[in-house]
């Protein structure tokens, strides 16, 4: 567990003098607003409540890769029936803070199944975003694949409710296993449409076809070999996750200055689509990850 009243915990950031230069501190009325504070108050206030089990980071920090513009990602672990009680001593303890500048609710059912909120407080800057999932103490999906999100930072467990656990590699085979087969299957169709467009003279259909059913593809299928685990992200954190010559070759497909450039840069990653494709199994892929 780590002790919020000792200081930041380990990847909170730079050094303390450099704060304000990287964004981790802002000042809101004269009040110097950080990462640690907002952390630290909503330690304070959700620690003592009974009903709530678990409080802990993870995102950037999960992976010791904050800088100025990471956001917050908080998570709560509660007891059944008080996900509505949890947020709103975390919407109380915020707007001690700070008033908010701008709060979401995300729609419930959401993807993942948990209640989630964003919230961005008034003088924290553009990316300081405070991003609470709260989860019952029932639910299963819990993000605690350490591969897909890293270490979390525990602030408290009182019920040894966050854990970092391998993935369970028999589902992520049988993931791959379903998108690789839904680009097959789909990916002709998807070439089509955005190459309709380029003939059609569309600019931006064609432009925005080719990056929704080309390059996404293409980033997943590129995924799938040198990062499995993480296949399904986009095009978030590449930088961590693709060698640096598959990068640049992404990059210099990502910018197509008009429709004669659709058309190429679809001619480009079609063949590499359909090389990846041609050289990615999925058992041979999790039998790499276990070796």
């Amino acid at each position: 567990m780590v002790g919020i009243e000792s200081g930041p915990p380990v990847g909170f950031g730079v050094a303390e003098e450099d704060q304000s230069l990287h964004g981790f501190e802002a000042s809101v009325s004269g009040m110097l607003i950080s990462r640690h504070n907002i952390a630290s108050d909503l330690v304070a206030a959700l620690e003592p409540l009974d009903f709530v089990n678990a409080f802990w980071e993870a995102g950037s920090a999960a992976f010791g890769e904050l800088d100025g513009r990471s956001d917050i990602d908080l998570l709560a672990d509660v007891a059944d029936g008080r996900v509505a009680d949890a947020f709103a001593v975390i919407e109380r303890t915020l707007l001690d803070i700070a008033p908010f500048e701008h709060r979401w609710e995300v729609p419930e059912p959401t993807p993942h199944g948990h209640a989630q909120r964003f919230y961005r407080l008034v003088g924290t800057g553009p990316h300081l975003w405070v991003d609470v999932v709260v989860m019952e103490r029932s639910a299963t999906a819990r993000f605690d694949e350490i591969e897909r999100h890293g270490v979390p930072v525990v602030f408290f467990d009182k019920l040894d409710a966050v854990r970092a656990l391998p993935m369970d590699t028999a589902e992520l085979e049988r993931m791959i296993t379903a998108r690789l087969q839904m680009i097959r299957d789909a990916g002709p169709l998807y070439l089509s449409l955005a190459r309709k467009e380029v003939e059609r003279e569309n600019p931006v259909a064609a432009i925005s076809l080719y990056h929704a059913l080309a390059l996404r593809p293409l980033i997943e299928l590129l995924r799938m070999k040198h990062c499995p685990y993480r296949f399904d992200f986009g095009a978030r954190y590449l930088e961590r996750d693709l060698p640096a010559d598959v990068r640049e070759r992404l990059v210099n497909l990502a910018y197509p200055r008009g429709v004669e450039d659709v058309g190429r840069m679809l001619d480009i990653a079609q063949t590499w689509i359909l090389s990846l494709l041609e050289e990615l199994d999925p058992a041979e892929i999790i039998e790499a990850l276990v070796e």
